[in-house]
């Protein structure tokens, strides 16, 4: 019997950096497992909510040391950490999924012999050395990425990474529109979510329909700061932590006020209209082309205004219902739930692979 292929994944997560690159990190290895291989994580030890996440999907992880601030690039021995990991499990390629792995890391991962695979949005580094490259985002092909003309490229949200929950929800959903629609999400990532949520949930007071929100926290750590929130809010607000079928969660939405980032093709795969708004500057491109492409309404970068611009979208497009089943439909034309799969596929193939679980 031919043995399984194996993978290893850098990526972290948690309250400064945000999920999204952990949860589509996990959609993948779901996909990669389906086919075979075996995917271990290597993640920051500090980073235990994110390990134990990792665990639960059953995922083996690894440590490769702790945190360093968002502007630095990853440690010397973060790489020896992640290669000693690669060798161990005798890795056919390393998927790095980090800004911070910077030209020396990625270059460091090539010169070892393991395979380079790399996810990336916004093409600022330098990935001649990578053979295998995917981004999921609609405007992927208007960068100018600097990569080996034998490179792999996955481009735009037919790669979009969203776990099986999703292509399994879409199969079975039936959205209807309606003017009584009250039911609102709202789910940010990063730093400063409890904050964006308590101002978000105090322009809703002016929101005349009264409105059934769901505020997604992706851990209990913020939990406090946001009910205080709850707790004058006119609406009926429910916070939820550690979300296990977000499917579920957008699924039973009529509108979702969200960052630009992975969240997105969640949303669009199950059809929820959506209030965007910038959180960070890899997200801009996405917020404008959703706003223009007539998936979501644009809100541009988080400021000051924000809230209250978010609340009054909110608040159109539940009095809009013919707008909303028309910003579904053309979200799930655009993502297919199915782009896990394709990935997997490519990223095993690249690496000579195939056979594995065929």
């Amino acid at each position: 019997m031919k043995p399984a292929a194996s993978i290893v994944i850098r990526c972290d997560g948690g309250p400064t950096v945000g999920w999204g690159h952990v949860m589509r990190c996990l959609a993948l290895a779901d996909a990669l497992a389906a086919s075979g291989a075996r995917v271990t994580f290597a993640t920051w030890a500090d980073s235990r909510a994110v390990a134990e996440r990792m665990r639960a999907a059953g995922f083996a992880t690894i440590s490769v040391g702790r945190s360093v601030p968002r502007d630095e690039p990853l440690e010397a021995a973060d790489l020896d950490a992640t290669l000693a990991a690669a060798r161990a499990v005798g890795a056919a390629a390393i998927l790095v999924d980090h800004y911070q792995a910077h030209e020396s890391y990625l270059a460091g991962i090539r010169a070892s012999g393991v395979g380079l695979a790399v996810i990336d949005d916004v093409a600022d580094r330098d990935l001649t050395g990578a053979r295998w490259l995917l981004n999921q985002n609609p405007r992927a092909d208007r960068l100018l990425y600097s990569v080996s003309s034998r490179a792999i490229r996955l481009l735009g949200p037919q790669y979009a990474l969203l776990r099986k929950q999703f292509a399994a929800a879409r199969a079975k959903l039936r959205r209807s529109f309606d003017a009584n629609d009250n039911r609102v999400l709202i789910t940010f990532g990063g730093s400063a979510m409890a904050d964006r949520i308590r101002a978000v949930l105090a322009a809703f007071e002016d929101v005349t329909r009264e409105l059934e929100v769901r505020c997604i926290l992706p851990s209990p750590d913020q939990l406090a700061e946001v009910e205080k929130a709850v707790g004058t809010s006119r609406h009926t607000v429910t916070v939820v932590t550690n979300v296990s079928d977000m499917a579920r969660e957008i699924v039973m939405s009529d509108v979702s006020v969200n960052g630009g980032g992975a969240t997105c093709w969640e949303l669009c795969c199950l059809g929820t209209p959506m209030v965007t708004v910038s959180l960070s500057d890899d997200q801009s491109d996405n917020v404008s082309e959703l706003a223009s492409r007539g998936v979501a309404r644009g809100v541009g970068v988080w400021q000051d205004s924000s809230p209250r611009a978010i609340a009054q979208a909110v608040a159109e497009l539940l009095d809009a219902p013919d707008e909303r089943a028309a910003m579904s439909a053309r979200g799930m034309a655009l993502v297919d739930g199915l782009g896990a799969g394709r990935a997997a596929k490519s990223l095993l193939e690249t690496f000579a692979v195939a056979g594995v679980g065929a």
